[in-house]
C-alpha cells in the first residue's frame, strides 16, 4: 500500500528520532479540494524535484498547541496510519511545513515505499495480559478469566477448566486496561499586552528538538494513563483444552469502534516499544 491511499480523516502517528531521543505526535489526514491548493502542492514538489513522489497532507502536527518543523536532515521520521482497520508504517518519510492559500498551514508527508500492514490477518490481533470477567449462558454470577489476545472482531480467553463451555455458546466479557496518553496542562487565559502577544507569536516557532527534549514551554504536558473499560457480547467459536488450562476463541456479535481504536493503539504501542532506540 502507498501512503497516498490513506483517506481524509485517517489517524496518523508521526515518530521522530534525533540521536537517542524519540517523540510521537498525532494528527490526521487532511482533505485538500481547492484547485489552487493542489497547484501549490504540485509547484512545491516540482521546485524541490519531487514531482512524482507519493504524498499526503496532514493537519498540522503541534506540540503544546505550537506548530512543529521536521525539515532537518538529522531527524528521522516514520508515520503510522490506519487503513481498513489495519495499521501501516512508512519509514524514513520526509515531512515539510506548507502554508496553502485556501486550506492554510499543514504538513506535507512524502513516502514512495509500498508497505504491508503489521499483521496480514483480516483483523490483526495483539497479545494482551489482562484479567477479565465472563458470564456464560444464563448464569447470574461472573467468573474470573484472563484475556490472551484481542482483535477488532474477536478475543482469545483463558478460562478455568471447571467452567463448562462449548462452541456456539453466548458469552459476556468485561475487562479494563490502561492506555498512555499525552495530557497538556491547562493554563489560565488572561488578556495579554502587546509585548506578551509578540512573545507568544515568537514561541509558536518552536523547534522539534525542544519538543523532543520535553519543551521549554510553561504549558508542558505529561504522559498519563487513561483507563478504558469494555463490556462485550460474543459467541464462542473454538474451545481448546490442555492439561493446565482451557483456551476459548470468541467472535464479537457487533463491531465496537472504541474497541477497534483500543486494539490499534495497543498494536502501535508495541511497535513503538520494539523500534525505540536504546539509550546509553
Amino acid at each position: 500500500m502507498f501512503i497516498n491511499q490513506l483517506i481524509e480523516g485517517c489517524g496518523l502517528r508521526l515518530t521522530a528520532v534525533f540521536e537517542s531521543n524519540t517523540a510521537d505526535f498525532h494528527s490526521k489526514v487532511a482533505g485538500i479540494y481547492h484547485p489552487a491548493d493542489k497547484r501549490e502542492i504540485s509547484d512545491f514538489l516540482e521546485k524541490n524535484k519531487m514531482r512524482f513522489s507519493k504524498y499526503i497532507v496532514a493537519e498540522m502536527f503541534t506540540f503544546n498547541g505550537r506548530p512543529l518543523s521536521f525539515d532537518n536532515d538529522e531527524i528521522e521520521c516514520s508515520v503510522m496510519g490506519i487503513f481498513e482497520s489495519k495499521p501501516y508504517e512508512w519509514m524514513k518519510v520526509k515531512v515539510y511545513r506548507i502554508n496553502l492559500g485556501k486550506y492554510g498551514a499543514a504538513h506535507l508527508i512524502l513516502a514512495d515505499g509500498d508497505v504491508q500492514p503489521f499483521n496480514r490477518r483480516n483483523s490483526f490481533r495483539v497479545s494482551v495480559t489482562s484479567e477479565c470477567y465472563v458470564k456464560l449462558r444464563n448464569e447470574e454470577s461472573l467468573s474470573k478469566a484472563a484475556v490472551k489476545d484481542i482483535s477488532s472482531v474477536g478475543i482469545g480467553l483463558v478460562i478455568p477448566k471447571y467452567l463448562q463451555i462449548e462452541p456456539g455458546d453466548n458469552i459476556l466479557i468485561t475487562f479494563s486496561d490502561y492506555l498512555k496518553i499525552f495530557k497538556t496542562k491547562q493554563t489560565n487565559s488572561l488578556p495579554m499586552t502587546r509585548a506578551e502577544k509578540d512573545l507568544a507569536r515568537f514561541k509558536k516557532q518552536i523547534s522539534l528538538i525542544e519538543a523532543m527534549n520535553g519543551g521549554g514551554s510553561e504549558e508542558k504536558g505529561e504522559k498519563v494513563k487513561q483507563k478504558v473499560e469494555f463490556i462485550i457480547k460474543a459467541v464462542v467459536v473454538r474451545v481448546v483444552d490442555t492439561i493446565q488450562k482451557r483456551t476459548v476463541g470468541c467472535k464479537f456479535l457487533a463491531i465496537n469502534e472504541e474497541l477497534s481504536k483500543y486494539v490499534n493503539e495497543k498494536q502501535m504501542e508495541k511497535r513503538r516499544v520494539k523500534s525505540r532506540p536504546l539509550k546509553n
